[in-house]
């Protein structure tokens, strides 16, 4: 793990044409923005399942059935252009 310190505005850069940008930070949280082509897709962390080994794979459904009064995935979000400054 890389492990990095960044100010409001500054930018990390992961390959050739995705960049990660600070937009704000304070009180534990921060807020960060990506820019990069739209066809790769970004999800937070919480939402994204471990990937099934082989054997459960053929036997566990792609899709588990939502609990009541739990929240269904949320869909994948899309990169989009940061407006520049």
């Amino acid at each position: 793990m890389l492990v990095l310190t960044r100010k409001i505005g500054e930018t990390v850069c992961i390959g050739a044409d995705i960049e990660l940008v600070v937009l704000d930070a304070g009180r534990g949280r921060v807020k960060i923005g990506f820019a990069g082509p739209r066809d790769v897709a970004i999800r937070r962390g919480e939402l994204v399942d471990p990937l099934p080994s082989t054997e459960t794979a053929q036997s566990t459904p792609l899709a588990a059935p939502v609990a009541a009064g739990q929240r269904a995935s949320a869909p994948l979000h899309r990169f989009r252009a940061l407006a520049t400054h």
